[in-house]
């Protein structure tokens, strides 16, 4: 009777600290509020050209996010975006409301490019537009180069980041009002834009973190 005493007392610790580390592991490893787990693979390309953005909370579900680079190009951004929630080390997509779509504008956060509509030369010199009328193609390529020139002299040094994309996201308008509080990832799309014509030239993804 004795060694069947014995080996109860040292089976019942052993069966306690089994419970608990399997209570721990559940714990740990809780499961997302979402099912889809994200494919999102971050490239280098929008580091390469120092591109980056940035995620502040405004307040509730509205965030503002602003996308800054070190260069002069031009770049467009749009609404779309994807919302992603971290459980444990994995991503998980956060899906939309099933009856919302994303309006498809384009945006260009930049008034320092030129354009020509075959009788002027257009251009921003800050918040005033500028129009300057040419007689043939050589007194516009001209103005073109001056009017470079111009900004080139006057605009503000990009080494330090310059504002190229900048919005205000309610998430609830497309993810709904019941996101629960977490650590997120905003995922969003910019392209560079080349050329007088501003034709599209290259597509880069870049994220940021937050917590609501």
């Amino acid at each position: 009777m004795k060694k069947l005493s014995h080996s109860i007392r040292i089976i019942a610790p052993i069966a306690c600290a089994a419970i608990l580390f399997g209570t721990a592991a559940c714990a740990k490893k809780q499961s997302s509020p979402f099912d889809e787990k994200s494919t999102f693979v971050s490239d280098s390309s929008s580091g390469d050209r120092e591109l980056n953005m940035t995620v502040t909370v405004v307040s509730g579900k509205t965030i503002h996010y602003e996308i800054t680079c070190k260069d002069h190009d031009t770049y467009m951004f749009g609404n779309p975006y994807v919302l992603e929630y971290k459980s444990g080390d994995d991503w998980y997509v956060v899906p939309f409301l099933s009856d919302h779509i994303f309006t498809m504008e384009g945006y260009i956060l930049d008034n320092e490019f030129i354009s020509n509509d075959g009788n002027s030369i257009h251009y921003y010199d800050g918040d005033e537009e500028i129009d300057i009328p040419y007689q043939n193609e050589e007194e516009a390529e001209r103005i073109v180069e001056s009017v470079r020139e111009y900004l080139e002299s006057s605009r503000e040094p990009a080494e330090n980041g310059r504002v190229v994309a900048s919005d205000d996201i309610d998430l609830s308008e497309m993810c709904g009002d019941d996101l629960p509080s977490g650590h997120y990832r905003l995922i969003k799309d910019i392209s560079l834009l080349s050329g007088e014509a501003l034709d599209h030239s290259e597509d880069f993804c870049v994220v940021a973190e937050f917590d609501l």
